[in-house]
């Protein structure tokens, strides 16, 4: 088996719009970037397509590359997170938003924002009663935007720093309290974020050769996309028993934007978050070649899907993750062929509150699985695990923020 590794920091990834979000568990930009080179080195035509995209990652990087791409994630707010990080919007128009936005709230009261506090279980063990109201007060005035991209430009850099602001957590993954803590100022972390998003839209101006991205909030098992239209997909489900983002990584994050986190959940593929029944391992690999039978219907043939994933524990139990899954698409979707499987070493393996960070569980690889489409899959085809679509709301159908 092949080892790659990849040396770059976390300064060295912070070029273009990549930087405007702290999403967890997402791959380095370098990686994505050699990922699509790999896989599109005979692919000339159709989209690469990330089935599940969280934060953008792959999609700016094929931008930069000039290809055409599309995005799919269950979770409303990582969509928006993509498609405001894939969308050019004219640095004037936003810097003078900017300015507008921090005078609206000087003059905003409590009794005309209270209602944009969402009333979730511990809200005031998470987030100081000041805290909760100067972020009401920039949900208020970010929502009187009217230009669209300059709207959701701002709710990404409001959504940003929710974490940051709140009494979590704010540089791992998983939440956990901190006692204690000093509250920042919002006003001054907000504007600070926005300012720094605004300069790297700039630098993104000039390092975008393609234009052409599509965001669509979907269940990664089955999209409306076409089939035998793709050049290149990826897929890069979550860790089993690492992150649970509707109930944890991104609760914060989806209860100020409003979206109803039960039925993101729906959305999600199976997950071993705190569980205690090893059952849900074969749910969700089972989940995992439910995403990749979708990718080899929507794959052009003779094309590569790209595979990410990592081998796991349950209690004291090491998961072969990678040999099942391998086992389970030989048996139930013969339709793709495995081409490579690359080891890429971690420089940062699991968060020390994780199991698998024990010294006799420690993981310090995942790894990159090539597999080719081998045969056309006609227009009819369904994706052989059936899921039950749910739709996910937020506070309009626009998923702008509503001031109720």
């Amino acid at each position: 088996m092949r080892r790659v590794e990849f040396a770059e920091t976390n300064n060295e990834g912070n070029y273009a719009t990549h930087g405007y979000f702290r999403y967890f568990g997402k791959l380095p930009p370098a990686v994505l970037n050699y990922i699509i080179k790999e896989g599109t080195r005979y692919a000339e035509e159709g989209p690469v397509v990330d089935l599940m995209c969280g934060c953008g990652t792959s999609l700016v990087e094929s931008m930069i590359m000039g290809r055409p791409s599309i995005g799919v994630d269950a979770n409303p707010v990582a969509t928006l997170i993509s498609r405001v990080k894939t969308t050019l919007v004219d640095e004037g128009s936003l810097c003078t938003t900017l300015n507008d936005i921090i005078k609206h709230c000087e003059s905003l009261s409590y009794n005309e924002v209270s209602a944009l506090i969402p009333r979730f279980r511990n809200v005031d063990y998470w987030f100081d009663s000041q805290v909760q109201f100067e972020l009401a007060k920039l949900k208020y005035a970010i929502g009187k935007i009217e230009d669209p991209r300059c709207h959701d430009f701002f709710i990404v850099a409001f959504l940003s720093i929710i974490r940051r602001v709140s009494n979590g957590s704010p540089r791992v993954g998983r939440l956990f309290h901190i006692e204690h803590k000093k509250p920042l100022s919002v006003k001054e972390v907000f504007f600070d974020k926005a300012n720094e998003m605004i300069k790297k839209m700039r630098e993104f101006h000039w390092l975008a050769k393609c234009s052409e991205v599509q965001v669509s909030c979907e269940d990664a098992r089955d999209t409306s996309l076409e089939a035998n239209s793709a050049a290149f997909v990826i897929v890069h489900p979550p860790y089993f028993a690492l992150y649970k983002y509707s109930s944890d990584v991104l609760r914060f994050e989806l209860e100020w934007f409003g979206a109803n986190r039960k039925e993101v959940s729906m959305r999600e593929i199976v997950d071993g978050f705190k569980t205690t029944n090893i059952n849900v391992y074969r749910y969700y690999v089972e989940d995992v070649c439910a995403v990749l039978s979708e990718a080899q219907r929507i794959l052009k043939p003779g094309n590569q899907v790209c595979l990410i994933v990592n081998n796991s524990t349950f209690r004291d139990e090491r998961l072969p993750v990678v040999d099942d899954i391998f086992a389970y698409l030989a048996k139930y979707t013969p339709g793709l062929s495995l081409v490579e499987c690359l080891e890429r070493g971690l420089r940062f393996q699991q968060a020390s509150y994780h199991r698998s960070a024990r010294e006799d569980k420690v993981t310090s690889q995942d790894y990159l699985v090539f597999f080719q489409k081998t045969a056309a899959i006609p227009e009819a085809h369904q994706p052989r695990l059936q899921v039950v679509r749910s739709p996910i709301t937020v506070d309009n159908t626009q998923g702008r923020l509503a001031n109720t």
